[in-house]
């Protein structure tokens, strides 16, 4: 092949070439790589953070069909049994969806642990039953009749499956083995005369709490359980509703009455006028705490930093109707959950101070508690009849909320990025 390169310099300042090709054939190839370079720069400009990776300016599709030839499944095909292809909505931006995992029970509790990068949600019931829920399909661990009885499991906690325990009525504690597929009775815990858990929090797998009636606070080092004493702050009498461990391992607990922290020989107290029903910290500066109903709206948020405790309003009457939960992917993104399907959310409002605010049932809203318009029927549901029990994550576009309808019917609301 015989040719020339001529630079244009009154033109644009990149270099342009031109070939003459003396044969069709040559031509024609030349033209394919010339198309060929331009696809591949192209696609380097759309991906620059890499294959399947999303950027905003980026095209985003509108629809992805679910198909039963090895691709991923829509959740509720799968707990349907419905693999079939089916147009399932997509969007820029997660959304809630209603997941039934077909079990008759309330849900008491969620929690989650990471599983690689993927989150493992525990969750725990009346009539014994435990679910290991990846977000795609539940494993049930149940537990079977102790002495006679079925007990409501009433919490749970893990780092991995490995360290899995849970706590419930009767002064039920279980700590699972994977290796044996079986719940075992851990050392060190009276086998009678315990009340019931309500709770359990670990900050590692040998540094774990457990509490409930009678203000009843035993400690898991790994390889036995030890009762704690809140020296200095008092004995404590009431029932522990929840409580907080963080990484330096100060312990937040509350009751109907008070809040007690502290660790070891270091203990101390606050009074609360309402029951607090939930405790969730960043640090051992940074706590939240929650509180059931009463008379107005101081009270029924706090929030412990260096200065102490404080009382913070929520801009929503439904606060009055009482708060069962609080969880945040951060110190500035916090939610809190309650009756009538009560979303909280603690955040900088339209670029303004940190505030508590009412998530709008609305599509403008990120965090609106209603699905995405365009989301199948069976996605559909009605906030204001629920009562919004317990609620955990593993980061803000993946949450998942226990809920409980009319007739005691319960369901899981799951906040992630679609599809599965």
């Amino acid at each position: 092949m015989t040719g020339s390169v001529r630079k244009d310099t009154n033109s644009d300042p990149k270099c342009v070439v031109f070939f003459r090709v003396q044969t069709p054939l040559l031509w024609i190839a030349a033209c394919v790589l010339w198309v060929s370079a331009v696809l591949t720069m192209t696609a380097c400009s759309d991906d620059a953070d890499g294959a399947g990776n999303i950027n905003a300016d980026e095209d985003i599709p509108n629809v992805v069909s679910d198909t039963g030839g090895g691709g991923e499944t829509d959740t509720q095909d799968i707990l349907n049994g419905d693999d079939t292809e089916e147009d399932v909505p997509v969007s820029a931006k997660p959304y809630w969806r209603v997941v039934d995992l077909g079990e008759t029970t309330i849900w008491n509790d969620v929690k989650a642990y990471m599983d690689g990068n993927k989150p493992v949600y525990i969750l725990t019931g009346t009539n014994g039953v435990v679910a290991l829920y990846d977000g795609v399909s539940p494993r049930f661990l149940n537990i079977g009749p102790i002495d006679g009885n079925v007990e409501s499991i009433q919490a749970g906690w893990a780092e991995s499956e490995e360290s899995l325990i849970v706590v419930g009525t009767g002064g039920v504690v279980r700590h699972w083995s994977p290796t044996e597929q079986k719940w075992k009775i851990a050392s060190g815990l009276p086998q009678s005369g315990l009340g019931t858990f309500h709770c359990i929090m670990g900050s590692a797998a040998n540094n774990v709490y457990a509490a409930g009636d009678g203000g009843q606070i035993w400690h898991w080092d790994g390889s036995d359980w030890t009762e704690v004493f809140t020296q200095g702050a008092g004995k404590i009498t009431k029932p522990i509703n929840d409580l907080w461990v963080s990484k330096d391992g100060i312990v937040f607990l509350g009751t109907a009455g008070e809040i007690v922290w502290g660790k070891d020989s270091q203990w101390q107290t606050v009074s609360v006028v309402k029951p607090i029903n939930a405790i969730f910290g960043f640090a051992s500066n940074d706590v939240f705490a929650v509180a059931g109903p009463g008379a107005g709206l101081d009270g029924a948020i706090l929030h412990f930093t260096e200065t102490g405790w404080t009382s913070q309003s929520a801009n929503a009457a439904a606060a009055l109707q009482g708060l069962n939960d609080v969880w945040g992917s951060s110190s500035t993104n916090v939610f809190t959950i309650g009756f009538k399907g009560t979303l909280i959310r603690y955040s900088s409002i339209n670029g303004g101070d940190l505030a508590w605010d009412l998530v709008l049932k609305a599509e403008k809203e990120d965090y609106a508690l209603a699905p995405q318009t365009g989301a199948p029927e069976n996605q559909q549901f009605t906030p204001e009849v629920l009562t919004l029990r317990s609620f955990w994550g593993s980061g803000p576009e993946d949450m998942l909320i226990a809920v409980e309808g009319n007739a005691g019917t319960a369901n899981l609301l799951h906040y992630r990025r679609h599809p599965l």
